[in-house]
């Protein structure tokens, strides 16, 4: 088959700063980070991170690595294969400015945000060190292209797998935390409306050489069009790779860029970009998180918008069994890292806390930093649950594990549970 299918060409040059990097844009530039994501599929925004969350970020994967005897050494550097639930991975993905960014391109309420729960990557500098190099460029797309942009194949193929997920809520939980990841792959738009966005947030000045992101641009307003083309590539599977030596691959590869960026900055990008990684070639390391957002439901004020409540190929959203679950398994997970306590209280009083579980709707009298603490456990989803089914994952984690918790974990957790009972009046 003839490969005629061609992209606009976005050479790297067109959009680099004085400094090396791709052009980018301060957090609360809505409109125009909106048109350069809107054109080309991509944005990258700067300074959503402080030096000092930078420098914690870079600590805390370092320290990971390790302690880590079985590091994932290959496609992706120093990692973890699994999702982590680190104290400051955990505060990234729940930054402010980011969901109210992300909030903007969905054209939805900040707390109607979901975000997942993924994994981090090391490239460490190999320009001195050729063999720890991380394998070829490539190319690739995060779902199934044609269960993409036919509505009607995705629902039927994707939400059984949605629905199967379970999180960690039951079984294994290192088997089943995998789930976290498993569902970046179960997309269409078909479902949530299709609002799925990637990202990756950048601890480190990222240049063309340290190795890292490569986008194609406009991929997103031509992949009807691909995926007629390429009928032939087609696999029942929730993401697409290809062949490195095959033409259509190359095709991409040759459309691809580099996207360098500033330490503190995050690359944003449509699910449906093709898109893929570039290895390290030179004498500085990458660390980077990844990280993907979605929607859980439809704004309360939607009833006059373009959306047709009965209309097959908009009505999918998360149900409340899969974030039911998805909560349970998040909090066995954060037991499981010794951080709920944290997570949940994080310099809260037992007032605030109660409000954010009891879904307590009054924010008449909240201050600023209490309005975004509140927003980082709905972003989480962890406030479908109420106070006793908090109160019953941590007892229960408790008593499975308490020859494993430490005495003053211990303490931490009997002072949560006691003043949720007390101020509940919970028996």
């Amino acid at each position: 088959m003839d490969f005629d299918f061609h992209l606009p060409q976005l050479e790297l040059n067109e959009i680099l700063d004085a400094d090396g990097f791709v052009r980018s844009f301060e957090s609360n530039d809505y409109k125009s980070i909106q048109s350069f994501y809107q054109q080309y599929g991509f944005v990258v925004v700067r300074n959503i991170f402080t030096k000092e969350e930078c420098q914690n970020t870079r600590k805390v994967m370092w320290d990971i690595v390790n302690n880590n005897d079985n590091n994932n050494k290959g496609k992706y550097s120093l990692s973890m294969r699994g999702p982590c639930f680190a104290q400051q991975l955990i505060r990234n993905r729940c930054n402010y400015n980011l969901i109210k960014i992300i909030a903007y391109l969905f054209q939805v309420d900040p707390e109607l945000i979901l975000v997942n729960h993924d994994r981090f990557t090391i490239y460490r500098p190999t320009l001195n060190h050729p063999e720890l190099q991380t394998g070829q460029a490539n190319i690739h797309l995060d779902l199934n292209p044609w269960w993409w942009v036919d509505k009607k194949q995705g629902r039927e193929m994707i939400i059984p797998g949605l629905e199967k997920l379970n999180y960690g809520s039951s079984g294994t939980l290192k088997k089943n935390q995998q789930d976290f990841i498993r569902e970046n792959n179960y997309v269409s738009q078909s479902i949530g409306n299709g609002y799925h966005i990637q990202s990756v947030f950048n601890f480190n000045d990222n240049y063309v050489d340290d190795g890292g992101t490569l986008v194609v641009p406009y991929f997103h307003l031509y992949i009807d069009k691909w995926i007629q083309i390429n009928n032939h590539l087609y696999k029942t599977l929730p993401f697409l790779t290809l062949d490195l030596e095959s033409i259509e691959h190359k095709k991409l590869l040759s459309n691809s860029i580099r996207i360098p960026m500033r330490s503190g900055s995050i690359l944003l990008w449509n699910q449906s970009l093709a898109h893929g990684t570039q290895p390290n070639s030179s004498t500085n390391p990458r660390l980077a998180q990844f990280c993907k957002f979605f929607v859980r439901g439809k704004n309360n004020d939607n009833n006059n918008d373009n959306d047709n409540d009965n209309d097959e190929n908009n009505k999918y959203w998360p149900s409340e069994e899969r974030l039911i679950k998805r909560a349970k398994g998040l909090i066995k997970s954060l037991n499981q890292s010794k951080v709920l306590t944290i997570v949940i209280n994080d310099n809260l009083q037992t007032k605030l806390i109660l409000k954010i579980l009891t879904k307590d709707e009054n924010d008449d009298e909240e201050e600023d930093d209490e309005r975004k603490k509140k927003l980082a456990l709905k972003t989480l989803g962890l406030d479908v649950l109420s106070v006793n089914e908090i109160l019953e994952e941590i007892i229960t984690y408790h008593n499975n594990n308490s020859n494993q918790i430490n005495i003053e974990d211990k303490l931490e957790y009997i002072h949560l549970e006691l003043d949720l009972r007390r101020t509940q009046n919970i028996k």
